[in-house]
């Protein structure tokens, strides 16, 4: 999802990042080995490899956060510091 300010307001744009394949007969978690995606909207199993229904529902919150908070639910912009972000839990100033 891509979000951009210009002068007429904000324009949201939902893109496939190139990811989504349909299973067939798939089983309920799938272990890929490594991790596949974007950073910010990986679930925490994600960053090992395995993948579930429940991965798209991380997705989707966080494409909810941003549609209503404007803002990604945790910090950073390099692995290891969304990781420790996640470790924190939700930003606190999300609350205030």
């Amino acid at each position: 999802m891509l979000t951009s300010l210009n002068e007429t307001g904000w324009s949201v744009s939902l893109i496939d990042f190139g990811s989504a394949a349909e299973l067939y007969d798939a089983p309920l978690f799938l272990n890929i080995g490594t991790k596949r995606g974007t950073l910010k909207y990986l679930a925490p199993e994600a960053w090992n490899g395995v993948y579930s229904p429940a991965s798209d529902m991380w997705a989707l919150g966080v494409c909810l956060s941003l549609l209503i908070l404007l803002t990604y639910p945790f910090d950073g912009n390099k692995e290891e510091e969304i990781k420790r972000s996640m470790g924190n839990g939700l930003r606190p100033e999300l609350f205030k």
